[in-house]
């Protein structure tokens, strides 16, 4: 039976506690694939990240420091 790849999921919050509960969260969900989650607070770091392309969920945070998470979106998406 061939192995089941993992679900990789970027959270993207820049408080630690907010990150902890969310993947717990996640970690409680039940199904054939294993969840991985990274986390990312700063917001130059999570958009190297995404555009590294290395996840297949990304959980933004709408808030991060001096931009928003829209504003992130819409830089990932410019940089593909």
């Amino acid at each position: 039976m061939p192995s089941v790849l993992p679900l990789n999921i970027l959270i993207v919050d820049d408080d630690e506690d907010d990150f902890f509960i969310t993947s717990e969260y996640i970690q409680n969900i039940k199904g054939p694939r294993k969840i991985v989650t990274d986390w990312c607070f700063n917001y130059n770091d999570a958009l190297d990240k995404i555009c590294e392309s290395k996840y297949d969920l990304y959980l933004v945070d709408y808030r991060l420091g001096a931009k928003t998470g829209l504003e992130l979106i819409k830089d990932a998406v410019k940089n593909n």
